[in-house]
């Protein structure tokens, strides 16, 4: 990683290329809803220190998801604030799940590819109809999918691999500035081990780097070990760790402050 690019500017663009529906500042936290499509859309984010107690913080938390009907997540990093935060959720029965390690490359020593056999660069309505084709999602996911990216406020670069009709991969990079990260590689079952999601990813970092990005980011699965080794062949090394805690058994939806109150800062999307 570029010794200029701290693991916190890394969370700001990984927060602002996967937006939710509703946003909420709150003493220095994120809190993040998008009627509970993928946890990174529907979790706390504890990026800054806090003020108010930790106890009664959790508790206000947990009230702003009820009354959603979410459950509570919080998506936690080695450098979470509190550093005591992990430990105090998991007094309170919250269960660590799904450790997923960022991975960063530079872009500054990457080859010259030139042109990527069966890969093409599309527009966004596009790769979600390529998306759809591939049968990722459930059909009703999709319409929030269509939303969340549609809220993208950066440049997006989506690519498609093989026929409109019967598409091979996808895989969908958004450029901000001088980071471009990397969301939703997805290769077809049956053309696996055939080189599509190199190629996808390859495209990739090559299109970001003309267009000025110095440093690729991504987030995979610490289990999804075939995808890993992928992306360490790419170039790819980690950047640090992250992971969920979820508390199976919900609070009730009383508690001391109202999510709706005046503690919370409401916003639309963005740090």
């Amino acid at each position: 990683m570029s010794p200029s690019v701290s693991r916190l500017q890394l969370e700001r663009w990984a927060i602002a290329a996967w937006p939710a529906l509703e946003e909420i500042a709150y003493d220095g936290w994120i809190l993040r809803f998008a009627d509970g499509h993928t946890k990174r859309s529907n979790c706390v984010n504890p990026l800054r220190e806090s003020t108010a107690e930790l106890d009664e913080k959790i508790a206000i938390c947990e009230r702003a998801y009820a009354e959603r009907g979410l459950p509570t997540v919080f998506r936690l990093t080695p450098f979470s604030e509190p550093s005591s935060l992990d430990d105090a959720l998991a007094d309170l029965g919250y269960e660590a799940i799904d450790r997923t390690w960022v991975m960063t490359r530079p872009l500054g020593d990457l080859p010259t590819l030139g042109s990527i056999d069966g890969v093409e660069s599309v527009d966004l309505a596009s790769w979600l109809d390529a998306f759809e084709r591939l049968g990722v999602l459930p059909p009703d996911e999709m319409a929030v999918r269509r939303e969340i990216l549609s809220r993208i406020p950066s440049e997006t670069i989506p690519l498609a691999a093989g026929p409109t009709d019967r598409p091979a991969g996808v895989n969908l990079g958004v450029h901000d500035g001088e980071a471009v990260g990397l969301f939703s590689l997805y290769v077809a079952p049956e053309r696996r081990r055939e080189g599509v999601g190199r190629a996808l990813v390859e495209k990739a970092l090559q299109i970001a780097a003309d267009r000025g990005a110095a440093i690729a980011y991504l987030q995979v699965e610490a289990t999804n070990g075939p995808a890993r080794a992928l992306y360490a062949k790419l170039g790819f090394f980690d950047a640090y760790p992250y992971w969920y805690r979820v508390r199976r058994d919900e609070p009730e939806t009383s508690g001391p402050t109202s999510a709706k109150g005046t503690d919370l800062d409401y916003r639309p999307g963005g740090l």
